[in-house]
């Protein structure tokens, strides 16, 4: 599931694959030396260097030299993904650059550019895993681009890949594969509409979103604008899986703002692109930025499974909602030998549980979904993906899905195995990793999610929020707690100085554990801030997951910087909430009522949508706010007439109170005064809430 702050994240630049069936080829990257973090003015000299991850936690089973073999011979064909041969000879990143002029590095990029760009598919995946820690050039990897094609009964499958993880093949178009703000675009549907010849767009017949998802509605919108001349003789079907709509806009619209304020930090919104900041995101290179849409699907996929033809192209799809995403599908293209794994699967340990914060995914039955794709795709030479790249051959598909589909049972088995042998989430945690035979394999490492966090989300699915220690049923609220734990440390100094021995023993967590109860009771104390800000640093730069080290590094650049300025501009987001249904605003509405002040008051509005044929009776009682559809009550306090166009901008204040009583597309009938006492308890909630402060 995504939620409603990609206007904070950064793309750099999408890049498309090599040909479908090409030769085998070859990376020649290796890792070099890291460089040493800098000695920070609380601390003294860093108590350990930046830790290259395979040098530093040879207990995962896989040491830099067993990377760099894999690199010199090419991605391991272990793990089922097969060579590319290069789509370019080598060139350098500028060269490429202008040879497409529509490819673009967004500033703060600039720094990838320093090295030779080695079109081969092998070494992309080696950036994953070890680009943050060890050879920052070799980003440059991932600006290859190229495209795939493969023919059968006169069409043509095309796949584009834009390596940000927001929107990276979101839907698919019969004939062409699109990717909403798959280049770094400010607005996709500017890009699509500006550069109309890169994709052959005439034979467009279908569009198909595959999971939960809205950045794609732009560039879909954008290819609709673009076929429109013929209208009559190009009615383009949006196949999306049942629940879809609902999906997109329940959570992110309800608590779309603590999310964007929390990917904020999973992200890296606000570290610099370097090494020493945001250079990866795990499942891709970065997150697409620009305004965010939806358009709602005119055919629905509600069966297990359900077969369509679109201009001639069959397809075949399989619900797989409840796994990545609450509604999802992956479908097979019989003509290509093709099968779509959507999110499903990927080539990183997906998350069970997003550092954003979502509602836990269930394991068991994503595991038990990777199954049934195994068989699904029993026909299938190439698999393809939401992210990353296809993997070719059947034996080498169906390795990968034993693959995927291991880990997740994995975690999820030994988890409810622990659980029920009386372990709490952080003891699991701390104990389990996968075994060598999957281990070995880079396309469940965690790159993305973690077989730590994924077994904290197994425990939260079953258990909940609470381990059943007495102690931990009410705790003290955290800044009280760090004040009694300072006292108990005899005061700052001496809590400061316990942390900087853990510090230089290379024991960042406990040190992290001290200082966070420092920071949280003084604010104000720099020196506790910056200690803490240089142990997070620590933690970021061994951590082989891309959105530990973004928290990690967030958490560091917001003590010492502060907070952002502001938060989610809601106004980002109107073409996706024109097509969202009123009750989710009514249900934020309720969300956002300051109960203690409405605790006594008894009002009741009518609220009508002139341009829909549609009214709500919103009744506030006992501090809660009830909506119900229906026709105007009588003596109401208010009735307020209004097009949901007015209604969006209040939603996102681009409207207030003045422009309430003086706009034309609004019309009042009953006690104004009344209305805007029910207004004024309505909170904004602006994501700019402390994270490592309070």
């Amino acid at each position: 599931m995504r939620d409603i702050a990609d206007k904070f994240w950064v793309p750099i630049v999408g890049f498309l694959l090599a040909a479908l069936g090409s030769a085998t080829g070859q990376g020649n990257a290796t890792p070099s030396s890291a460089p040493t973090a800098a000695a920070g003015p609380c601390c003294g000299a860093i108590g350990a260097p930046w830790r290259d991850y395979f040098g530093a936690n040879t207990a995962g089973g896989f040491s830099a030299e067993a990377w760099r073999a894999t690199v010199r011979s090419g991605y391991p064909r272990d793990s089922n993904v097969a060579s590319i041969s290069s789509v370019i000879d080598p060139l350098r990143l500028d060269e490429v650059l202008a040879a497409h002029d529509w490819v673009h590095l967004q500033d703060g990029y600039n720094y990838r550019m320093q090295s030779a760009v080695d079109a081969y598919f092998d070494a992309i995946r080696a950036d994953h895993g070890a680009g943050w820690r060890a050879n920052v050039a070799q980003l440059a990897e991932a600006m290859i681009d190229g495209m795939q094609r493969n023919s059968a009964g006169g069409h043509r499958a095309y796949w584009e890949l834009g390596n940000e993880i927001y929107a990276e093949q979101t839907g698919m178009t019969i004939g062409t594969w699109v990717s909403a703000n798959n280049l770094p675009y400010p607005h996709p549907n500017s890009n699509y509409n500006d550069n109309p010849n890169h994709i052959e767009r005439p034979n467009d017949r279908g569009i198909i979103g595959y999971q939960v998802e809205y950045q794609m509605a732009l560039a879909i919108e954008a290819i609709l604008t673009a076929n429109a001349a013929a209208p009559a003789a190009f009615q383009v079907p949006i196949v999306a899986p049942a629940g879809f709509l609902a999906e997109a806009t329940s959570e992110n619209v309800l608590v779309g703002s603590a999310m964007g304020r929390r990917a904020s930090y999973m992200y890296g919104q606000r570290l610099s692109r370097d090494a020493k900041g945001l250079v990866d995101n795990g499942l891709g290179k970065a997150v697409a930025i620009g305004r965010m849409g939806l358009l709602p699907p005119t055919v629905v996929v509600d069966q297990p499974e359900q077969q369509l033809r679109i201009d001639g192209v069959d397809l075949v799809f399989h619900l797989v909602s409840g796994t990545e995403a609450p509604a999802e599908f992956v479908f097979a293209l019989p003509q290509f030998k093709a099968y779509c794994g959507a999110e499903l699967m990927s080539h990183t340990l997906h998350n069970l549980y997003t550092l954003r914060g979502a509602k836990v995914r269930d394991a068991l039955r994503w595991a038990d979904s990777l199954e049934r794709a195994r068989n699904w795709s029993a026909d299938a030479e190439v698999l393809f993906n939401q992210h990353h790249w296809p993997v070719w051959g059947q034996p080498q598909i169906q390795h990968f899905i034993v693959m995927q589909r291991d880990s997740y049972r994995y975690i999820h088995d030994q988890t409810v195995r622990l659980l029920n042998a009386g372990l709490n989430a952080n003891e699991i945690a701390e104990q389990l990793v996968l075994p060598p035979a999957l281990q070995q394999h880079l396309n469940v490492r965690g790159y993305y999610g973690t077989v730590s966090h994924n077994s904290k989300a197994v425990y939260q699915f079953y258990m909940g929020w609470f381990d059943g220690h007495p102690a931990n049923l009410q705790p003290l609220p955290p800044v009280e707690a760090g004040r009694r734990y300072v006292e108990l440390a005899g005061g700052s100094a001496q809590l400061r100085s316990a942390a900087k021995a853990a510090f230089d023993a290379g024991d960042y967590r406990w040190a992290a554990e001290l200082l966070k109860h420092a920071v949280l009771a003084d604010p104000g104390d720099v020196d506790a801030a910056e200690m803490l800000a240089q142990t997070f640093e620590q933690l970021a730069y061994m951590a082989e997951s891309a959105p530990w080290r973004n928290v990690y590094l967030s958490g560091a650049y917001e003590l010492r910087h502060g907070g952002p300025a502001q938060g989610i501009s809601l106004a980002t987001m109107l073409d996706m909430l024109q097509h969202t249904p009123i009750e989710r605003f009514l249900e934020r509405m309720a969300a956002s009522i300051d109960g203690p002040a409405a605790a006594d008051l008894a009002l009741t509005i009518n609220l009508v949508f002139s341009d829909l044929d549609q009214s709500y009776v919103l009744r506030i009682e006992n501090g809660v706010l009830h909506h119900q559809a229906g026709p105007p009550v009588a003596g109401a306090n208010a009735t307020l007439r209004l097009t949901k166009a007015f209604f969006l901008q209040m939603m996102t204040g681009q409207a207030g109170a003045t422009d309430l009583l003086l706009s034309d597309q609004t019309d009042i009938e009953g006690s104004r005064l009344d209305l805007g006492r029910f207004f004024g308890l309505i909170e904004a909630a602006p994501g700019i809430f402390p994270i490592v402060t309070r």
